[in-house]
């Protein structure tokens, strides 16, 4: 193969890779950085027949100022990342996504204050209350 040949291929991979990376970030954007953002955390718990506490996963987490919705992981942890220069106060949404698997749920709001300054804001347990 001549010099001339693998020159060109080469010059033509960097081309449509560079315009592939640029046609990426003019679609979706560059990633924001991790600076300026909050993060809200939790643990959603459904109360048992016994009165005590077991975790619960598929409970779907929704933060009610911009319809964000998370879902709490197997060991009922969530996380909601939000942007610092938010509103002081914002409503979170709790419900049972799962129908029967784990029992069935009432749906649960909270208020959350985002104080100035605050980058983690534990919430700890959320306990959801068992319908009859």
């Amino acid at each position: 193969m001549s010099k001339f040949r693998q020159n060109k291929d080469k010059i033509i991979a960097g081309v449509l890779s560079i315009l592939g990376i640029g046609t990426l970030t003019s679609c979706y954007g560059m990633t924001p950085p991790r600076e300026g953002l909050r993060y809200i955390e939790g643990n959603v718990c459904g109360m048992t027949d016994g009165n005590e506490t077991k975790p619960l996963g598929n409970i779907l987490v929704t933060d009610e100022s911009t319809g964000q919705v998370y879902e709490t992981d197997s060991t009922g942890y969530f996380q909601i990342m939000t942007w610092e220069k938010r509103q002081k106060n914002i409503v979170i949404s709790f419900a049972d996504n799962d129908s029967t698997e784990n029992g069935m749920f009432k749906t649960k709001e909270i208020d959350v204050s985002l104080s100035d300054g605050n980058t983690n804001i534990a919430l700890g347990d959320i306990v959801l209350d068992k319908i009859n």
